[in-house]
């Protein structure tokens, strides 16, 4: 019978990081542009003395002013290895390849830009070998401006659908489920309707997630406090106690929920229907394996028929909160705890071990219960 008060919701945009690194600029420095922010200063074109650049001043270069150029014999292929001038032009040996032991790639090691900075640009350097080892995108780490920086929305949001569900477990515990619409209870609220609906989606929706916060209710208030007790008669006795007083006390305003909205969707079909189903169903389980624990504590004799004990204690349960609500008469809860306490008793081993009934079933109420 576990709820679910509030469900986070993200928010729409998340934390995205652009795509490649370093900017499209052919040369420069590059500031986190929406591909990076690299720090690459090479060109397309290097400008190092004696690396091989495609413009650069030193030897081996394709138009350079020593030797090897583009037109000379001196040493230094376009990329390649070997000695000699540039085959394109040259009258020297040139007996380079295009790509030398450096690689031929559009850009160096720097960071970011899309050209890199170190010798061995397009041509190689010196005797005619590139050393470059850049890549064709940098390795700047530019980011774009859409980060997941939280507004506030989101817990709106949850507070929201608490402050929604708190109302309508009330208004279904007395009217039933059927009462519940999105309309009324964003009058109610003095909440948009569109704002409840986007929270929901459909009325259905709305009596579904009723279903699980009174759900959670109902553990706060009766199975999580009586199961702190040890497994036994006591256990059951609390359980029994903890229901009795949950109905009595109106945590909700129509006494128990579950009893309520089941007999209104109980020859129905559909999600809350079956909802329902599993909702009583958990109860029931939660009534019976605490019968079974005291059953194999040897706190109730071994023959127990645990289906049939947890039946009537549920029914002795239900039967007070029914005539209390119609009636108006609190006393009913007290001639239940009686009747509990005698059927406890007739199965247990030892009837003393039993709770004795105070004059109060009020859990706070009642120190001597264990």
């Amino acid at each position: 019978m576990a709820s679910e008060l509030g469900v986070s919701e993200g928010a729409r945009a998340g934390t995205g990081v652009s795509g490649g690194a370093g900017s499209d600029s052919a040369s420069g420095t590059s500031w986190g542009s929406r591909l990076g922010s690299g720090s690459g200063s090479g060109s397309r074109s290097g400008s190092g003395s004696g690396s091989g650049s495609r413009s650069g001043t030193g030897s081996g270069s394709r138009s350079g002013s020593g030797s090897g150029s583009g037109s000379g014999s001196g040493s230094g292929s376009r990329s390649g290895t070997g000695s000699g001038s540039d085959s394109r032009s040259g009258s020297g040996s040139d007996s380079g390849s295009h790509s030398g032991s450096g690689s031929d790639s559009r850009s160096g090691t720097g960071s970011g830009s899309r050209s890199g900075s170190v010798s061995g640009s397009r041509s190689g350097s010196g005797s005619g070998s590139g050393t470059g080892g850049g890549s064709s995108s940098g390795s700047g780490s530019g980011s774009s401006p859409s980060g997941t920086k939280l507004d506030g929305r989101v817990e709106r949001g949850n507070q929201t659908r608490r402050l929604v569900l708190r109302r309508t477990v009330d208004i279904a515990s007395v009217e039933g489920l059927d009462a519940l619409s999105v309309g009324r209870i964003a009058t109610e609220l003095k909440l948009s309707k569109s704002g409840v609906f986007a929270l929901f989606g459909s009325k259905e929706e709305l009596q579904l997630a009723t279903i699980r916060a009174a759900g959670r209710i109902f553990l706060d208030a009766v199975v999580e406090p009586a199961t702190q007790s040890p497994p036994g008669l006591g256990r059951v006795w609390q359980l029994c106690a903890r229901w009795l007083d949950y109905s009595e006390q109106r945590v909700f305003p129509g006494g128990c929920f579950f009893y309520g909205v089941i007999a209104e969707f109980d020859a129905r079909e559909g999600a809350v229907h079956d909802a329902l189903v599993r909702a009583d169903r958990d109860w029931t389980g939660q009534v019976e394996r605490c019968v079974a624990e005291a059953r194999d504590t040897g706190e109730l004799h071994p023959d127990t028929d645990v289906p049939q004990v947890a039946f009537e204690l549920i029914a002795l349960m239900e039967t007070a909160n029914a005539h209390s609500v119609l009636h108006d008469e609190p006393a009913i809860y007290r001639r239940a705890g009686v009747a509990i306490t005698a059927r406890l008793r007739a199965a247990a081993t030892d009837p003393s071990l039993v709770p004795q009934l105070n004059s109060s079933l009020s859990a706070s109420a009642s120190p001597g219960l264990p």
